[in-house]
């Protein structure tokens, strides 16, 4: 039974890592040919449902999160992000970004959720493999 449990978790934690490289890619990569949005609306969308399926997984794999000296300095501007969307004039744009901008909060809370999930789930020695990658990724994109 052990076994079973042990070999689930690592087919979970390599999905993880895919998927995390996986995001990084699709953001330099990813386009669309619709007139209206070409790069940024699809771009972040793929990224929200990469970091969906990033929680989902994590959550299913039971992993807590690893402790990070940026753990302060991150809840204080996340608060500091909730606080100014809860007083902002337009909550909604504070929340979603606006056209051609889409950096509110819920972008926000993706860019810390893959941050987390990288100190979680990437091993050190994996590292150097993944900045390989997404070198590679933008050297293809230009």
């Amino acid at each position: 039974m052990n076994f079973h449990v042990n070999v689930q978790y690592n087919v979970i934690n390599k999905i993880l890592v895919s998927l995390i490289i996986a995001t990084f890619v699709i953001a330099v990569l990813f386009f669309t040919t619709l007139p209206r949005s070409v790069f940024d609306l699809p771009k972040i969308s793929a990224v929200y449902v990469l970091i969906l399926t990033i929680i989902g997984l994590w959550i299913f794999s039971g992993k807590l999160l690893k402790a990070s000296p940026f753990n302060l300095p991150i809840i204080a501007y996340l608060g500091i992000s909730i606080i100014a969307t809860i007083f902002a004039v337009s909550p909604y744009v504070s929340i979603f970004g606006f056209y051609k901008r889409y950096d509110g909060l819920l972008a926000l809370f993706s860019y810390i959720i893959l941050f987390y999930a990288i100190i979680t789930f990437i091993k050190k020695s994996y590292i150097e493999h993944i900045l390989d990658i997404i070198i590679g990724t933008a050297i293809l994109a230009c």
